[in-house]
């Protein structure tokens, strides 16, 4: 019975991390897409020219361009269209001779009609390098079926580009690790902000090695946790909040975000002490909000005569 629990929940497990992304192609077999030049050469798959730390697949797609075009493309069509409700950020790791010029990534409807797509510069020449496409402002449109690849675009050339593992992710942008600055001006309100020190309890939630402390000000029936940035959230697709908590004690904590006459929060129970929990708010009422550039958050509200520390990650 033991092993069977084990292998279910390694089975979940497996499920979890799969459904963490959605992948397109990665040329190891079974991705069903058929790959068409359209002003170049698409080679096919190949060996890789050169597996590293950031690929170390044995097959890789390849593509020549044709030195007439400036615009050289690399075009599959999908079996569906593309769910970009959550996926819209797409990776792909590219191995280019050159450091210069861009690469174009974009989704287009078969049919015809408005299509998303962005250019990302080319950084590193002859190694591979995972770049980043924000496709979140085509999450409307609903009949996205075909991927097209353009690289070194606006260049005429005849180079060779290897591409490999396309894959979408969900949108997530770290604020605040305490590792490394963020750009966040941390302070309090009422209480005291200790700084950044020593995770006090790294668990399988948070391992970490530096979190962010505050303490309450026992005269205070909110103390506040505050931190102020200069550019403003885009909480377009980026509104639900996720963060960890050391708490010593189950109680409440209050998460606010404020701008300029733009203001929501909200009040969650926190049902564990003396152990990392993450806790998620939903700030999507808040999408349009345009001039968020503070966080509150207030460790046991409208309680007077607390002294204790809290700790905050991620």
């Amino acid at each position: 019975m033991k092993k069977n629990i084990l292998a279910i929940l390694l089975a979940l497990l497996g499920s979890f991390g799969l459904n963490a992304q959605v992948l397109y192609e990665d040329f190891e077999g079974g991705s069903g897409l058929t790959w068409l030049g359209l002003n170049g050469v698409y080679d096919g798959a190949v060996p890789n020219p050169g597996p590293d730390a950031v690929n170390g697949s044995a097959t890789v797609g390849s593509y020549t361009n044709v030195n007439t075009f400036d615009f050289c493309f690399n075009v599959a069509n999908l079996s569906g269209a593309v769910d970009m409700t959550e996926f819209n950020q797409f990776k792909m790791k590219v191995w280019s001779p050159v450091a210069t010029g861009k690469i174009l990534f974009k989704l287009e409807p078969s049919s015809g009609g408005p299509a998303s797509e962005k250019f990302v510069d080319i950084t590193v020449a002859n190694q591979w390098v995972e770049y980043t496409f924000d496709l979140s402002g085509g999450t409307n449109i609903t009949n996205l079926d075909k991927i097209v690849l353009s690289f070194n675009s606006f260049v005429f050339d005849a180079s060779t580009f290897y591409f490999d593992d396309i894959r979408a992710v969900k949108a997530v942008r770290t604020f605040e690790d305490f590792e490394t600055p963020s750009g966040i001006n941390w302070t309090s309100i009422n209480g005291t902000y200790n700084g950044a020190i020593p995770n006090p309890g790294p668990n399988q939630v948070n391992n970490s090695a530096t979190v962010g402390s505050f303490t309450n000000n026992p005269a205070e029936s909110y103390s506040f946790a505050f931190g102020t940035f200069t550019t403003p959230l885009d909480l377009t697709n980026f509104n639900q909040f996720h963060f960890q908590l050391w708490a010593p004690q189950t109680t409440q904590i209050l998460f606010k975000i404020e701008g300029a006459g733009e203001a929501q929060e909200k009040v969650l129970n926190v049902a564990v002490a003396n152990q990392w929990q993450e806790y998620t708010v939903d700030f999507s009422n808040s999408a349009d909000f345009t001039t968020v550039t503070k966080f509150l958050l207030a460790f046991s509200p409208g309680v007077s005569g607390s002294t204790a520390t809290y700790y905050i990650d991620n």
